[in-house]
């Protein structure tokens, strides 16, 4: 595993990246203590940024993105009658999110949210003799946006 960070601020702007790395020859439960074919290894990155222009505004925005590669296990007695068996998997996906806040006096606030995230998932088959054959692609896609007011009332606070 290996991770590092690094972040900070100027003025009416702030910033944070994470990145993070790894790589695993034991990633699952493989079905025999000696199995083959049995690596994973993945990643992920972020970034932010924050920016207050004035007193009443606040912006944000976020990325972030991760992958994993990973090989499907093989038993020995596999290897020696399907040696071309070693079917894989990986996965990606991608978020990203922009908010603005807004007070428009001590006791309402605005805050509202844009966002997309992208997904997928692949097994890629194996091929040679004897091999079964799978193949699967998931993609999912998600975009919106949120947005609510709070208001101060008192000792109460009301969110719509």
């Amino acid at each position: 595993n290996m991770s590092g960070d690094f972040g900070g601020h100027r003025e009416k702007l702030a910033y944070y990246q994470f990145g993070s790395a790894f790589q695993s020859d034991r990633f699952l439960s493989p079905p025999d203590p000696r199995a083959i074919h049995d690596r994973g290894r993945g990643g992920h990155g972020s970034f932010q940024i924050d920016a207050r222009p004035n007193a009443d505004n606040s912006l944000r925005m976020m990325v972030m993105g991760d992958g994993t590669n990973f090989d499907i296990p093989v038993p020995p007695l596999d290897e020696r009658l399907r040696p071309a068996a070693k079917a894989r998997e990986w996965t990606r996906q991608q978020t990203a999110i922009v908010g603005w806040s807004r007070a428009f006096s001590s006791n309402a606030l605005l805050h509202t949210s844009f966002y997309k995230r992208w997904s997928r998932s692949r097994l890629l088959p194996a091929s040679g003799p004897l091999t079964a054959i799978a193949d699967t692609d998931r993609r999912l896609l998600t975009v919106g946006v949120k947005s609510d007011v709070t208001r101060l009332a008192g000792r109460h606070t009301f969110s719509i």
